[in-house]
């Protein structure tokens, strides 16, 4: 009889760490010199594997408000590699060596001082990251490290803060520490950076120093009097404009209820997304045709990297392809997807994609296909429409491909702009700006929101 083959599960490089992690020995740990004064630290920690290799991860951490800001990690690095990486480091920072326990620290002590003002650690923070670390637990010896200042959150706004972002972290910061209880520093221009202000002085200043848009009257004239030739407007028109829009729209806005809204985005949409490769769940193939995927994807790939202009070629080979791997169905959602756009919408067109949605019942890149043709023609909802999350649609999936993220998002701005609801519209630009998802479709989505909202203003000042 033959002996039964042992097949080794290989660990990908998160659930590694996750995992693993923690019992690889720390063999360094690196801050910026100025880390106390700046009140910003780049803490890196380093763990060796018994191959000589190393694992590492970097946590930003704003020890004056928002506490651990952001962190990446790199796995089982040659020596070489992470020499390389070292050097890119101190390039940009004078890093000294520390020990681990104070890097324990100063990381813990950020993220426990930002909680309580309703800060959350980042995302890789929490799906990764800290899985570095050793648990925070009195095990590790306690330093005490000096957050905010003079014992209260300082918000910095950074180069990268958006006004959306910026008055959501002030609006947060009005709710949880309260008035006079807080200090920010705003990016004031080029002539005046980071002017200080120190808001438990003189609390009647807080408007003037935090919102300097201009005033509703002011948006009023101007709206007013551009809307007819906005596509005449150059920049810095353009921008004083769509500053107008802004002020005139968030008068709509419930703030409460755009709160409500954007704490549910963001935990629905805060997702892994892939953007390279072909995974098997995007393929939606059953556990019994796993042994095709590879096949699939060698085919698909160069389809796939063909440009727009070959839309043409790009569907005949997916008809093609489809003809040999019948039982895939992200084929049948190509086929769709790559038809004429002429075709999209006819009676052929919606029986095939009723015929693919039996075929694949439970497929979400077909279910949303049906979802965005039943929306795509509705010009105004009268009442809010029910949005599916994405996780429902892609429920038990950790990440998703940009191509199904993408395609969520093509559904939700469908419900979100054509429903009545102005400050989940809000909340949806909002939830969007600040998961910054680095997709080229997103400029497509929020020009449409800015156009939404620009008919919406237009609509309620007719009223």
């Amino acid at each position: 009889m033959a002996k039964k083959v042992k097949t080794v599960q290989m660990l990908s490089p998160e659930n590694y760490i996750r995992t693993k992690a923690r019992s690889l020995p720390i063999h360094e740990c690196l801050v910026n010199s100025d880390w106390k004064e700046s009140g910003i630290a780049n803490v890196m920690v380093t763990r060796k594997h018994t191959n000589g290799n190393y694992t590492f991860a970097i946590y930003l951490v704003d020890l004056y408000c928002l506490g651990l800001k952001n962190s990446l990690y790199m796995f089982n690095k040659s020596e070489p590699d992470y020499r390389d990486k070292l050097e890119e480091m101190k390039s940009m920072n004078d890093l000294i060596k520390i020990d681990y326990t104070l890097a324990h620290n100063i990381i813990f002590a950020a993220i426990e001082f930002a909680g309580d003002f309703d800060f959350e650690p980042h995302k890789i923070f929490t799906d990764v990251t800290q899985f570095m670390l050793q648990e925070d637990t009195d095990d590790v010896e306690l330093i005490d490290i000096e957050c905010g200042l003079h014992g209260k959150p300082h918000y910095f706004q950074g180069p990268n803060d958006n006004s959306a972002m910026t008055s959501r972290i002030i609006n947060q910061l009005e709710r949880t520490a309260g008035r006079g209880n807080y200090y920010f520093t705003l990016i004031k221009g080029d002539s005046d950076p980071f002017k200080y202000k120190d808001n438990e002085d003189d609390e009647d200043e807080f408007d003037d120093e935090w919102d300097d848009r201009m005033s509703y009257a002011e948006a009023l004239i101007m709206f007013e009097e551009h809307k007819a030739d906005f596509g005449e407007l150059d920049k810095q028109q353009i921008d004083l404009f769509l500053e107008a829009v802004e002020v005139l729209f968030d008068d709509l806005v419930d703030v409460d209820l755009r709160e409500k809204y954007y704490d549910n985005f963001m935990e629905d949409l805060d997702m892994e997304i892939w953007s390279e490769d072909l995974p098997v769940e995007l393929l939606g193939l059953t556990d019994a045709e796993y042994e095709k995927a590879d096949l699939i994807t060698a085919e698909l790939m160069p389809i796939m990297l063909l440009s727009p202009s070959e839309n043409k070629k790009s569907f005949q080979k997916i008809i093609e392809l489809k003809d040999t791997y019948p039982e895939c169905p992200f084929l049948s959602f190509l086929e769709l997807t790559f038809s004429d756009e002429k075709e999209k919408g006819s009676a052929e067109f919606e029986k095939r994609l009723g015929q693919y949605l039996k075929q694949h019942p439970d497929y979400p890149l077909l279910k949303l296909l049906s979802l965005i043709q039943k929306n795509t023609n509705v010009k105004v909802q009268a009442t809010e429409s029910k949005l599916l999350p994405l996780h429902t649609l892609f429920s038990g999936r950790d990440c998703l491909h940009e191509i199904e993220f993408q395609q969520y998002i093509v559904y939700a701005s469908l419900i979100v702009l054509f429903g009545p609801d102005f400050s989940r519209i809000a909340a949806f630009e909002e939830a969007l700006e600040d998961l910054d998802f680095p997709f080229e479709s997103m400029k497509f989505t929020f020009s449409a929101i800015t156009v939404t909202k620009m008919k919406i203003v237009e609509g309620s000042l007719k009223k």
